[in-house]
């Protein structure tokens, strides 16, 4: 399988579920991302890349007001940066999206 997953990965929002907001009355909302290894296998990283597909209001997807925030809670990892690259650049194929797409880097410390 050339599109299999190697880690798993689990969300959690928030509020439950995200509300919406707009350019004059943003919402505060959060995004939580659990990468764990399948149970009873060791996967090594050093680098997880995490893209956030971003468009403009009349567009109807993702508007972001203000550069989300990140963080780790493992020591064993820290944010390396926060890009804006386009789908093209991380290899996605999100034909609507594909002007916006903000990563997230996470390097092994």
């Amino acid at each position: 399988m050339a599109n299999a997953r190697l880690l798993r990965y689990r969300t959690t929002t928030s509020p439950a579920p995200l509300q919406a907001g707009s350019p004059d009355k943003p919402a505060a909302n959060t995004i939580n991302i659990n990468v764990s290894s399948p149970v009873g296998q060791n996967i090594y990283c050093t680098k997880i890349d995490i893209a956030l597909p971003v468009s403009e209001p009349e567009d109807g997807g993702a508007y972001f007001t203000e550069n989300p925030q990140v963080s780790t809670d493992n020591e064993k990892w820290s944010t390396a940066s926060v890009q804006i690259k386009s789908g093209q650049e991380l290899g996605l194929e999100l034909p609507r999206f594909d002007r916006h797409i903000r990563a997230c880097d996470y390097a092994a410390a």
